[in-house]
This record gives structure tokens, sequence and C-alpha cells, in this order.
């Protein structure tokens, strides 16, 4: 998870999944990348016998290096606009969990480019993340389907083209 630990990021329920699934297997490595992501408070919402499995990161540059390893990306939020998070992990063709509402459900075509979850639900975030680990096929095929849409509805050519709509329709 590409976030900062603050008050709109749920990453209480991104470490409850993570540790419901390490319960069940010792072959992953979570990450969490952004400001406060390795302070004390970040650190007390893991159980320490999942310590090992965690790399708190805290505030990095070059995160596209960190995400081109993650097999999963995950955007757990209390509330969200357009997650530059998410933009790149789509761009870097990465299938994506995030939480539903704001922003996130324009980006995310649930059950195409990802799956969307609701707020506050680490079982469902579990078990999408599990799905995903267990499927290459369906990360592959939905990591290709998301950076097809970054290119077809938010590269800057397109964002560029729909500015150029707006203002031809608003002077029309």
């Amino acid at each position: 998870m590409v976030a900062s630990f603050s008050p709109s990021k749920d990453y209480k329920t991104f470490f409850t999944a993570a540790c419901q699934l390490l319960d069940k297997r010792a072959d992953i490595i979570f990450l969490a990348i952004g400001a406060r992501t390795d302070s004390k408070e970040s650190k007390a919402l893991i159980d320490e016998k999942y310590f090992k499995n965690f790399r708190l990161l805290g505030e990095r540059s070059g995160v596209e290096s960190y995400v081109n390893v993650m097999d999963v990306c995950v955007l757990s939020t209390f509330t969200e606009g357009i997650s530059n998070s998410i933009l790149e992990y789509m761009a870097l063709d990465k299938p994506v969990v995030a939480t539903e509402g704001g922003g996130t459900n324009e980006i995310v075509i649930d059950n195409k480019t990802g799956f969307l979850i609701p707020p506050s639900s680490p079982d469902e975030l579990a078990g999408k993340l599990e799905l995903l680990l267990d499927d290459a096929d369906l990360r592959n095929k939905m990591g290709l389907e998301g950076k097809q849409r970054i290119m077809d509805e938010f590269s800057i050519r397109q964002m560029v083209n729909k500015y150029i709509d707006l203002y031809n329709k608003l002077n029309n």
C-alpha cells in the first residue's frame, strides 16, 4: 500500500487483513510506503509475531520501483478523491484492491481492473488479496486491463482532449 499514515487512510484494515493472511501462509511480504508508515503508531497496529513479514518504509522517492515488485496493490481508505497511488498502480499494470467510494469508483472497475471492497472490511480485503495471490492469470489479466484503462481514460492526451471538448461545448 502506498499512502501516508494519516486519518483518512485505513491502515488498520490493511494490517488486519495482512495478519489474517499470515495466519494461513508465511510466503507474503507486505509493504507500506508513505509518510509516517514507519511511525510508532503504525507499528502498534501490527501483531509482533508478524513483523518479519512487513516492510514499513516511510516516505520514499522512486515509488515506481517498489510498485514494480508488488504482485497486488492496495488502497484502504475512509475517503478518497482521484488517487495518484491507484493511477500509478494501474499504469504499472498491477491489479488493485481498494476501498469503494469517492474517486476510486471512477478509476477501478470492480472485477475487471481490480476489486472494490466496502470500507473497514479486513475479511473482504484478505479474501480478495488471497484470490489474486493464488491466481497469476487473474492478476495479469486485471493488471493489463488496468493499464489499458489508464491509457484510454486517464492519460495526459485524454485529459487534454476532454478539456478541449468541454471548452468547445461551453463556447457553442
